[in-house]
């Protein structure tokens, strides 16, 4: 009870001492945003967006949604979050429901949540999570991935490194399509090593896979940018009904075309098996046991050759570990001990 008064206290303490959005900020803001429809404008204003976002100043944040300005709205939620690590977050699960069908203004405040405990959100996301997951099968029926000889392109026309192996992932100010790309699940034009964490990069380079499919080629939207960020924060929830509810899409989600001879497009699973990771970990955490088969299904599909595979698959393998069932434990002993441990360090 003590701790309770004390949290409370220091609650009410704090949103007395934040000051109001005054006239002048107001101003700063919308001309920033004006004068700069993409950026932030002037370092003095990501500095008052992102103060504002840590005060948690819903004036400033519903200005921001009326302006439509996904670089700010970026810059007040990476303070809205970091000021609220592991808690609720309401006022933001209220406003990304509400503007759910514009998915550059819902990508920010995504990325925003912490946590979400919204019935309404968990709802939009597992619509997505089924259109997603069709697209994803389409893509594996009809598709294949080429390797042809490719120059990289030089640095100076590279663009920014915010594209992942699978469904790209908008940045903030949602940037345009890389020219000459083809699908939505495919790495941009001339990138294929030198892979580091997910992020693709395009130096060096002497071969590139192309998609090529039965029929065109899957297209590439802001929508299935909004898709992809939900499968990433899907997991991230207490709700009881949750973990039952995204099961029947979990493994239509690692669904990823073959390399031209029928091997598997190795870096593609790892981009689907990384945005499972907050549904492995809210699997593990419930011991969610009717799900465990379905992870061991995903797990096995990706061979453990190097560490960027063997990352991708651990949560999977760790979930299956507090599950203690004899699937997780089949396909932990069927991965490579090695990798295994170089990971857990």
């Amino acid at each position: 009870m003590a701790s309770l008064l004390v949290a409370i206290a220091s609650f009410i303490s704090g949103a007395l001492m934040a000051a109001p959005l005054s006239e002048a900020e107001r101003e700063l803001i919308v001309t920033s945003a004006r004068k700069d429809p993409r950026g932030w404008g002037s370092q003095e204003t990501l500095n008052v967006v992102r103060r504002l976002g840590a005060e948690g100043d819903l004036e400033t944040l519903d200005l921001i949604l009326s302006l439509n300005h996904t670089a700010l709205l970026g810059i007040y939620g990476s303070g809205y979050r970091g000021a609220r690590r592991n808690e609720a977050m309401p006022a933001i699960e209220e406003r990304l429901v509400a503007r759910y069908d514009d998915p550059r203004i819902a990508i920010e405040l995504m990325r925003t949540v912490e946590k979400y405990q919204s019935k309404a959100l968990l709802d939009r996301m597992l619509g997505d999570a089924s259109r997603l997951a069709a697209m994803y099968a389409d893509e594996a029926k009809r598709c294949r991935l080429v390797t042809v000889p490719s120059q990289a392109p030089a640095a100076a026309a590279q663009p920014p490194a915010t594209h992942s192996f699978g469904v790209i992932a908008a940045p903030s100010g949602a940037r345009k399509p890389v020219a000459g790309q083809q699908s939505p699940y495919a790495p941009p034009s001339g990138a294929h090593q030198g892979m580091i964490g997910g992020v693709i990069s395009a130096q060096s380079v002497t071969l590139a896979p192309k998609l090529e499919c039965d029929g065109a080629p899957p297209v590439q939207t802001p929508e299935l940018w909004r898709m992809t960020e939900a499968i990433r924060i899907l997991g991230n929830t207490d709700l009881p009904e949750a973990a039952r509810r995204i099961r029947p899409h979990v493994v239509a989600l690692s669904a990823a075309p073959a390399l031209d001879g029928g091997a598997v497009a190795e870096a593609y699973l790892t981009s689907r098996m990384n945005d499972l990771r907050s549904i492995a970990e809210l699997w593990g955490r419930e011991r969610f046991v009717a799900g465990g088969p379905d992870l061991a299904a995903v797990a096995k599909k990706l061979p453990m050759r190097d560490l960027n595979n063997a990352r991708a698959v651990w949560p999977l393998l760790k979930a299956l570990a507090q599950m203690d069932l004899r699937e997780g434990s089949e396909t932990i002993v069927a991965k490579d001990p090695a990798q295994r441990i170089a990971v857990a360090r």
